[in-house]
This record gives structure tokens, sequence and C-alpha cells, in this order.
């Protein structure tokens, strides 16, 4: 009976996503629905024009981490000549162009992308003082080399719960090791200026602002580590965020982090296998699966899965000891959330300091990814947006949904989480 009622999900979860109709190309872009509308551009009757339909093509080898295919078609389209694109759209093709080299560590060219953004369509972009700041970083490393990876063989190295819950794994610089939080929702990694001092971390000459909870600006600067050790790995020219030691120290909880391994250097490594029994196992060639579950806004992992009775897409956040759903799921189920959840108010903690948001909990909710089922005894749902910008998913998954699992699979090629 277990085996069916999983396939019978599974097929309502593959017909979710193929329901997707070529009309809403655009929608699919505003809410960054890459899931959609990777499914609606690959219908063969789904009739726009070449020209849209290879725009939105760059957002989906983007979000899927196909960079270097990303970069190819946006060049050419931002090469058309009299092209009837409308600036805001180019100015988006500009901002994923950034994006793009940022991720395969092109960081001159990063900068030289973000510089027409600033310089020629200041107006067609929603965030510029978040171009201009985060520009900043992209020139101050201009001169950098790409971070690399060396691998020779699969490597198992122990990593372990810290009492906030949150994974850590032993990095080593020089004869220097410290535990860092492994974390795929960090969009960068970041290590306090303590913790970069002691490790010999190179500072670069450059300050700006990162935006905490509720938009208060903490000044950081940047780092880059020679090289980085875990296990048998060895990455080379790694990035890092400075923080100031106070963003990072939880005196309430007795609680402070040292550093976080985010998404450059976890993606660097293919793939990663994370097991219950204390082991954090990177192979050398990474596994396949039709799954194709996840997906960048960004740098921020997306999972499309079941929440509930919908097919829906949610920030996959391995350093949030919890999982929450957002103020754009409780609009979506308002009534239902109103009637059968208790009324609470939630401090939320984080670089920058506390915010207290009116939510709502709900009990027993019920999670599907993929064909494995996991359930939430108490759930919070945000009837507010947590922060000022708009939010585009419907919660975060967290250790309370990954740790009900003896295995988890995150997968960068074949762009996939999968769970035993």
């Amino acid at each position: 009976m277990k085996k069916l009622f999983s396939a019978l999900l599974l097929i309502s979860f593959i017909t979710a996503v193929h329901a997707a109709p070529c009309d809403s190309l655009q929608q699919y872009l505003d809410q960054a629905n890459y899931f959609k509308l990777r499914t609606a551009l690959a219908d063969p009757n789904c009739k726009v024009s070449p020209l849209f339909k290879s725009y939105c093509q760059v957002f989906v080898y983007n979000a899927f981490n196909q960079n270097v295919r990303s970069i190819e078609l946006a060049d050419s389209l931002l090469n058309i000549q009299n092209s009837k694109l409308a600036d805001k759209q180019l100015a988006s093709l500009w901002e994923l162009e950034v994006d793009n080299y940022s991720k395969i560590y092109a960081y001159k060219k990063a900068a030289e992308s973000g510089d027409v953004i600033i310089n020629k369509y200041p107006k067609d972009v929603d965030n510029l003082d978040d171009v201009k700041n985060t520009n900043k970083i992209w020139h101050a490393l201009a001169d950098i080399a790409a971070q690399t990876i060396e691998q020779s063989t699969d490597v198992i190295v122990p990593i372990h719960r810290d009492i906030a819950g949150l994974w850590n794994v032993n990095v080593t610089t020089g004869d220097i090791a410290e535990d860092f939080i492994f974390d795929t929702g960090a969009n960068i990694s970041t290590i306090t200026e303590s913790t970069a001092k002691r490790m010999g971390i190179k500072k670069l000459d450059v300050a700006f602002n990162v935006s905490g909870i509720q938009g208060t600006d903490v000044q950081s600067g940047i780092g880059v580590a020679d090289s980085l050790k875990i296990g048998d790995i060895t990455l080379r020219n790694v990035v890092f965020l400075i923080m100031p030691d106070e963003s990072f120290n939880f005196p309430k909880a007795n609680y402070s982090i040292n550093g976080i391994l985010g998404y450059p250097v976890i993606n660097a490594m293919k793939e990663v296998r994370i097991s219950k029994k204390g082991t954090l196992e990177i192979p050398l060639i990474p596994s396949k699966s039709e799954l194709n579950n996840l997906a960048l806004d960004g740098l921020f992992p997306m999972l499309n899965m079941v929440a509930g009775n919908d097919t829906l897409v949610f920030h996959f956040d391995t350093g949030a000891k919890t999982s929450d759903l957002f103020s754009t799921y409780f609009k979506l189920h308002k009534k239902e959330i109103i009637k059968n959840g208790a009324r609470k108010t939630v401090e939320l903690g984080g670089a920058g300091g506390f915010v207290k948001i009116p939510s709502y909990e709900l009990k027993n909710f019920k999670f599907h990814i993929g064909t494995q089922l996991a359930m939430v005894r108490y759930i919070t749902v945000f009837s507010e947006p947590v922060k000022e910008s708009k939010e585009l998913v419907y919660g975060n998954i967290g250790q309370d949904i990954i740790g009900q699992f003896d295995e988890m699979t995150i997968n960068f090629q074949s762009m996939f989480v999968s769970f035993k």
C-alpha cells in the first residue's frame, strides 16, 4: 500500500509540474518559478516569439546551474542590433550576467556587467543600491584567481551538529583548524573577523553593507583563503565575507559561530551526501537522477515539492534549525490557517538584531520530497513578510525536516535533492 501511495504521489507531482501553460511565461518569471518555466518552454506547443523564448531560456539555464550556457545565450541577445527587448529586460539580462560570472568565479566580468547596469540602466532595476553595494565585491575580487577544487578520490569526513542543531564540519588553513557550519542557504561563505585573523585569511581593501533582518545594515569586508582543506579535498582562492564577531555571537543562547561554508564551496563539490551516522561524503563522480527538484534563485537553493496538497517552491536551507511557511503561503490558505492555527508572535534573530513577526502555528503539517514523506508536528506560518523585500517562495525547509531521514544527497550537477 505504501509503495502504491508513493507511486500515485509521484504521478501527481509530475502532473502538477507539467501543467504549465505557455501563456504564463512572464508570470513564472515574476514568481521565480523556474520549474514551471522550464516545463512550459519545453512544450512543443509553446507559441511565443523566438526572442522572448530565448530571453526566458537564459533564466532557466541560470536557475539550473548551467551558467556558461546562460552567458552564451545572454550574450547573443545583448549583441542583437535594434533589439526589441525593453530596457528593463536588458537590465535583467545584465543582472543575470553578473550572477553567472560570479558563479564561475570570473569576478572581473561580473564587475564589468555590474558597471553596465549602474551606468546604463540605473532606472530599470529595482535594487540599484544592492547592485552598487555588491559590485564593490566584484571589483575588489577582479584580480583574484578563480576558486578551484582538488579531489582525487571519494572523500568521507566527520560532520556533527552543534548546540543549535546545525551541521558543522572541520576546515583547515595552514595548521589552524576550526569547525564551520555547513549551510546551503548561505549565499557566500562567511567568517568572523577574529577567526579570519587566526586563520590567516587575507582581507581586501573594501567595505560594504550586508542587510540583516528588517534591512538593518552591518558593515562587512571580504577576504580570500589561499587554500582550505576539508578532509583530502583542497579548495584554493576561497572567498569569505568577513563579519564583525558580534554579528555571530548570541549571548542569550550561549552560542557563537566561527564561520559558515556557503554555496560557492558546496557547489564546487558537485555532490554531497550527509548521513545521520555523522559523515559527510563527497563522491569523486556525482550520481544522476531524474528528480530535478533543485533550482537556484541567485544564490538561494530552492526545492520544488508538495506541501499539504500544493506543489510549491521553497527555500532549502541546511543552516536553518526549523522549517517555516511564509506570508505567501498564508495568503494562499488564509481562511483555513486562521480557523485551524494558533496565533503567536515569533522573534527572529540574525545579523543586525531581532524582529518580531505575527504568526500562526499549524499542527501535523506534511511535506513530500520526491516520494518521501516528512511531517512536522508544529510549523510556524508568518502572516507578514519576514523581510521588507518581496517574498516569492512559500517557505523554508530546515533541519526539522532534513533530520527525519537517514541520508540526504544534494547534487548541484544534475540539480536534485533526495532523501533516504
